[in-house]
């Protein structure tokens, strides 16, 4: 899981623990499925590689302040937030 920009809120925690805003979006994930991604504010992109499921998540925050761009070849997926 990568992480671009800054998750700002978390629904159900009263504030971000510190530097442990990965680690909270690993765990709603395996909980979760990439819909977790509904329970955060901020401006982000987050990248996250599910090896069990053989997927690739590109997620955006809702407002869509963080852009993802991307590129997909066979054999190759390139991603990033800026160009």
């Amino acid at each position: 899981m990568m992480l671009a920009g800054c998750i700002t809120a978390i629904e159900g925690y009263r504030e971000v623990p510190g530097g442990a805003a990965l680690a909270v979006c690993a765990s709603f994930y395996r909980e979760e499925g990439p819909g977790f991604a509904r329970r955060l504010n901020g401006s982000f992109a987050l990248a996250i590689r599910d090896d069990v499921e053989d997927v690739f998540h590109l997620i955006a925050d809702r407002i869509g302040s963080r852009n993802v761009y991307y590129r997909l070849s066979p054999g190759l997926l390139a991603f990033a937030t800026r160009l």
